[in-house]
């Protein structure tokens, strides 16, 4: 999408593809997606416009397809920066008026609380095993989508999991997860990411024994996106 090649997208709010990158959906329509697609009883997207653009390239949807499913459970991580958030549903639809199955998806969806990401997964794919359809494909974002298959999806690739790999990975997000909270006083514990970058150091506090030894114990871990 654009914050990726372009430094002053970040600080704006559901960028959409590049053409570059709507050439890599095409190519993978022609390669996989279209026969993945086709056999899916249930396609569910991430509200995100990228996401929408990607199934519907890479899927080769159509604007009456219902096995559609729009869902902020797959969205993208909020990571701090202005180019996770998502828009106003309204804006959504008028940009993309092809897009269908947002009919549980409020508005500013993007405002909602959220649990910590490890355990928004480990509810995903809780959601994901408790469907009736046999066959689903998600199409979300490379953070979310690395705790669930343990690395960096490139763009527009696939990763085809069984039930049993996503019971496996949903133990794993179930764990404890470090939250950088604990690290910051109080007066930075909300503060998104760009703010704590500019931070001076005493916002940092210590971590406790506790809390030091959770992330001993889980090793540090970051994901690309």
């Amino acid at each position: 999408a654009l914050h990726n090649v372009c430094d002053d997208n970040l600080w704006t709010p559901d960028n959409p593809l590049t053409p570059e990158g709507e050439q890599q959906c095409q190519k993978a329509h022609e390669e996989w997606g279209g026969k993945i697609f086709d056999s899916a009883d249930l396609v569910i997207v991430s509200p995100m416009t990228r996401a929408l653009q990607t199934a519907y390239l890479i899927g080769g949807l159509k604007p009456d397809d219902k096995r559609i499913l729009v869902s902020p459970a797959c969205a993208e991580h909020l990571s701090g920066a202005t180019c996770d958030e998502g828009r106003p549903l309204d804006d959504v639809r008028r940009d993309l008026p092809w897009a269908q199955g947002f009919a549980d998806l409020s508005e500013n969806w993007w405002t909602e609380e959220r649990p910590e990401e490890a355990l928004r997964v480990a509810t995903f794919l809780r959601f994901l095993q408790e469907r009736s359809e046999r066959r689903i494909v998600v199409v979300s974002h490379g953070a979310f989508l690395g705790y669930i298959v343990g690395y960096q999806l490139e763009n527009a690739q696939n990763h085809i999991m069984t039930l049993e790999d996503s019971l496996t990975a949903k133990k794993a997000c179930e764990r404890s997860a470090f939250n950088i909270g604990f690290a910051v006083i109080r007066q930075y514990e909300d503060a998104p990411l760009k703010r704590l970058a500019k931070a001076p150091l005493t916002c940092l506090q210590g971590l406790g024994r506790k809390h030091a030894a959770m992330l001993a114990s889980l090793g540090p871990k970051t994901v690309n996106d």
